[in-house]
């Protein structure tokens, strides 16, 4: 079993280009960020990872969009994580000075193979107020096994549902480690469960003992040889 923790970092994939790409290792020092244009608009809308996409406005969670975090390599092929608890972990801030907003956060899960998304679930945050500090959200939901095929990756996006705001907003800042190779802990970062490999170790060699129920024979050695 193997626990897996993705991180974003500042550049994009070659398959889904308006999506963040994804590292296993931290040692990011500092964060940049891709800024949504929501204005005074609600409804519900994707905070784009590495493309601005438009406000969506929507009355709930739309199909997805290509603009979030795709971790495009070939690891979880074949693989299966057990049921249990999912995070992924925002950090998010208001460009404008002195706005708040009130949202409701969601993430939706997919495998992604050959321009096909597959709805995995959705990891849930509510009540939640974004402001000009920036601060860190964990969404979270406990989610049933799921396997990946040949050609499935990993995939997922950050959707908001703007409730109200104070002042004038103009953009939410969805911030990720500005390196392009080493992630930051709490910043763009996806915590999943452990996998299983396709491989398993042998289970450990028992000592021989007595066998239930049998006595154990030694024979006796006469006593002149």
């Amino acid at each position: 079993m193997t626990a897996l923790t993705l991180y974003g970092v500042a550049t994009n994939n070659t398959t889904l280009t308006g999506s963040l790409k994804l590292v296993t290792v931290t040692g990011g020092a500092g964060t940049t960020f891709e800024a949504t244009v929501v204005g005074t608009n609600g409804g519900y809308g994707v905070l784009g990872s590495w493309s601005t996409p438009a406000w969506a406005s929507g009355s709930g969670v739309g199909s997805p969009s290509g603009d979030g975090i795709f971790w495009n390599v070939t690891t979880l092929e074949g693989q299966t994580f057990p049921a249990g608890v999912w995070n992924f972990i925002a950090s998010l801030v208001e460009a404008a000075a002195g706005v708040t907003h009130s949202a409701d956060l969601y993430f939706p899960l997919y495998k992604y193979n050959a321009g096909v998304y597959t709805f995995i679930d959705t990891l849930v945050l509510t009540g939640q107020t974004i402001t000009s500090t920036a601060a860190s959200f964990t969404l979270t939901k406990s989610l049933a096994a799921v396997s990946f095929a040949t050609g499935d990756k990993l995939y997922g996006e950050l959707w908001a549902d703007l409730l109200s705001h104070t002042g004038t907003p103009t953009s939410i800042k969805n911030q990720c480690s500005s390196s392009t190779t080493l992630g930051l802990a709490s910043t763009c970062e996806l915590d999943t469960r452990r996998f299983q490999h396709r491989w398993h170790s042998q289970a450990p060699l028992q000592a021989v003992g007595r066998l239930q129920g049998q006595s154990r024979f030694l024979p006796r050695l006469p006593a002149h040889l």
